[in-house]
């Protein structure tokens, strides 16, 4: 064999040597890693069965509901049912079916004799009501009779609708009263057409019920 040859062989030996040193360190480094890694997770999972043993989880859930229910307690809105709801008063809270039965014709009666108006007797509308209100009412509204204008001279009632008010007073008898009529000029012409909602105050005076005061609004 000639040292040529020779030489070559050997280099090829080296090449071949190293390699094998170079596989060997990277088959080592990643043995050693899975090691590292597979330490790492029993790590974990011994820290998990620590930490979280049975009756630990029970706590937590235990914890959680607490603070659910503080956050309903604070936040009605995530469980409605669970707030009961304020209930409005009516009528018959307060009074029995018989007076309020009574009380509501008394209402009907009175606006049906008040509202309508006569510019030629201004008085007439208020001698009319004048049974269904305290006498101190119909003395306060003959202090102030109603004058009668060009465009403003007669009324006449066409619609009126009693209903009960949301959550009324318990000290007396509340009834709302819409009414709508048509207004006439000195010329007999229809003027225009008005909507009223008459809020009456209702007592007991004596055995019968009168209307003790009212406001007026304009209907929507």
């Amino acid at each position: 064999m000639s040292s040529k040859v020779k030489t070559i062989l050997v280099n090829c030996m080296v090449v071949f040597a190293i390699m094998l040193f170079i596989v060997g360190f990277n088959v080592g480094k990643k043995i050693e890693e899975q090691e590292a890694i597979a330490e790492k997770e029993k790590e974990k999972d011994e820290a998990y069965t620590e930490v979280y043993s049975p009756s630990d989880l029970n706590q937590s859930v235990e914890e959680s509901q607490e603070e659910h229910e503080h956050y309903e307690y604070f936040n009605p809105e995530v469980d409605k049912k669970s707030v009961p709801e304020e209930k409005s008063s009516t009528l018959s809270d307060y009074f029995s079916k018989k007076d309020i039965e009574r009380s509501r014709n008394v209402a009907e009666g009175f606006i049906k004799a008040y509202y309508p108006f006569d510019g030629n007797n201004p008085l007439e509308n208020i001698e009319n009501a004048k049974e269904y209100m305290l006498g101190s009412l119909y003395e306060r509204f003959k202090e102030f009779i109603a004058k009668p204008t060009q465009t403003i001279f007669r009324k006449e009632l066409k619609n009126i609708e009693v209903y009960e008010p949301y959550d009324p007073p318990k000290d007396y008898i509340k009834w709302n009263v819409k009414v709508t009529g048509e207004v006439f000029d000195t010329e007999g012409n229809i003027t225009k057409e008005e909507t009223y909602t008459y809020s009456l105050q209702i007592i007991k005076d004596n055995d019968s019920f009168k209307v003790q005061d009212f406001s007026l609004n304009l209907a929507d």
